[in-house]
């Protein structure tokens, strides 16, 4: 009789946590830091513009639109071989390919502050300004940022430059 009061409790349980879950009220359960702290559900990555670029778009955002705050800061020579920053550019542009999702519109996305170059699937290669990069990534059809540093990548827009006979988005 254990086992089906067993099965039964399991089953119950559940069914209040899928209940739960499916109308958006995840529950938050008592931690082992004491009766008042609790664990809060992860925030979606869509939620924090921030979260959807890479380590080094957060660092180049913060250094070049909050002088002083920054944790860590790029060196000149750093600026210029990883995003190609001139020393002394006080407002540097920078390419980086944003990973989109179904729904996408280029228009926001220039309405933001970038330059739409190509686009191949679902990755848009675009130049902005980097004070515009958390405005890009505030757009919700916007997944990922990251910066075109390889030289594969470059060869690739330019090939598809190449066949499309475009230069445009350069500055």
């Amino acid at each position: 009789m254990s086992g089906i009061r067993w099965l039964l409790v399991t089953l119950s349980l559940c069914i209040m946590l899928a209940t739960a879950v499916l109308a958006d009220n995840v529950p938050t359960f008592p931690t082992a830091f004491g009766p008042d702290a609790v664990v809060k559900p992860l925030a979606r990555r869509g939620d924090d513009p921030m979260a959807k670029m890479t380590k080094e778009l957060q660092i180049l955002y913060v250094q070049f639109t909050r002088p002083g705050k920054a944790d860590f800061v790029l060196s000149d020579e750093e600026l210029s071989s990883l995003f190609g920053i001139r020393k002394g550019d006080k407002q540097p542009w920078v390419e980086i390919a944003l990973q989109v999702g179904n729904g996408f519109d280029a228009t926001r996305v220039e309405a933001a502050g970038a330059k739409v170059r190509t686009s191949i699937g679902d990755q848009v290669f675009v130049v902005v300004p980097v004070a515009a990069l958390e405005r890009v990534a505030r757009e919700r059809t916007v997944t990922g940022l990251q910066p075109v540093t390889d030289v594969e990548d470059h060869e690739t827009l330019a090939l598809v430059d190449l066949v499309r006979g475009s230069d445009a988005g350069r500055h």
